[in-house]
């Protein structure tokens, strides 16, 4: 406990410690209780304040009231008036305590809030934001400051985005039940439109009686642009006149087109999970091990024939194309050169015949 026997020393006391409460008397030098009462507030706003006088009147306790004051108490004769100050102090100091608590949780809650990438708010009846995250503002192109206390209605273009946004609010508030909103779009303040998948719960706002909203949305909009992309590419595979395929690095296919199951006589789906060997034959097998793979391993690629086996057990011949990936898979490309071989076969044998004859041919 600290004395002061004046307000401005009190003042100068103040600005150099901590302090948890100020016990005033109303005369005093200089200035009374609620002149000095009304600059403590100008910089302690929150400073718990008690003012403990001997000048009762409801004109001082009105203005000591209006000047900010936390409790008000008369002095009087005997002992018992110190049991009641010392109860308000303690009092005082606790919901002093309580808000600065609270107010640091609500300021770490803010932070985190504000930190996330996805946007936060929540919604009255009305459709005003009761809460909004920096990125929520952002979004709309304005503060959280200016957001919160306004509608969608206030900041958005889209009409018809806005209408499904207050139906969506209205339907889950009247409810009581979340609703899951796995695509919808919002037209950002830069006008362009990002793709927002959205949850929404009933929540009871502390400082209000009405019913409210409270909306978690993440942006998808990437991952909906490298889906299509991908659903894209996977149809020109699959449409792709020359076999592809795709192995993990245990050497088994996790995907393949059908024209490259096709060429060894296999659904597509019937390969995937198997490796690479299932389609040779032995010979075969330790050739590409031996001659090939060491190939791709060092250069990252190999070009050339292999002879593989259908499901009937004939050979197939194709030209490949192996790939090496980042994370040690393969992309297979190959080609059924089967006939092209033997149409190359015969071909040597007739020319071998022609050669024959022609070498035998009696001269002169």
């Amino acid at each position: 406990v600290e004395k002061s026997t004046s307000a401005s020393e009190g003042l100068d006391r103040l600005a150099a410690n901590d302090v948890d409460l100020i016990v005033s008397d109303y005369d005093m030098p200089g200035q009374n209780g609620i002149e000095f009462l009304k600059n403590v507030r100008e910089d302690y706003p929150a400073l718990p304040f008690i003012l403990y006088t001997g000048q009762g009147s409801e004109a001082v306790a009105s203005d000591a009231i209006a000047a900010g004051v936390t409790d008000y108490l008369q002095k009087e004769s005997g002992t018992g008036q110190y049991t009641v100050l010392a109860n308000q102090i303690r009092n005082a100091v606790e919901r002093h305590r309580q808000r600065e608590r609270a107010q640091a949780t609500r300021d770490r809650l803010r932070q985190i809030i504000d930190m996330l990438p996805q946007l936060v708010f929540a919604k009255d009846e009305t459709g005003e934001f009761l809460l909004a995250n920096e990125a929520t503002a952002d979004a709309y192109g304005t503060s959280v400051s200016n957001l919160e206390g306004s509608t969608d209605a206030d900041f958005a273009d889209s009409e018809e985005e806005v209408s499904q946004f207050r139906s969506d609010d209205q339907t889950v508030i009247e409810s009581g039940e979340p609703k899951h909103i796995p695509e919808e779009a919002l037209t950002t303040a830069d006008g362009k439109t990002r793709l927002l998948e959205t949850t929404k719960i009933p929540y009871d706002p502390v400082e209000t009686n009405s019913s409210a909203v409270l909306g978690i949305s993440t942006d998808i909009t990437q991952r909906k642009e490298r889906k299509n992309e991908l659903e894209i590419q996977s149809a020109a595979m699959e449409a792709a006149m020359d076999g592809i395929s795709i192995l993990n690095e245990d050497s088994e296919y996790i995907y393949m087109n059908q024209a490259h199951a096709s060429i060894f006589g296999y659904d597509a789906d019937e390969l995937i999970g198997s490796t690479w060997r299932r389609l040779y034959g032995d010979d075969e097998i330790r050739r590409i091990e031996r001659e090939v793979l060491p190939v791709v391993e060092n250069e990252g690629e190999w070009r050339g024939e292999t002879v593989g086996k259908r499901r009937d057990e004939t050979p197939v011949s194709q030209e490949i194309t192996l790939s090496l990936l980042d994370d040690g898979g393969l992309i297979c490309t190959n080609r059924d050169i089967t006939e092209r071989k033997e149409r190359e076969q015969k071909l040597k044998q007739t020319n071998t015949v022609l050669r024959t004859i022609v070498e035998n041919l009696p001269m002169g």
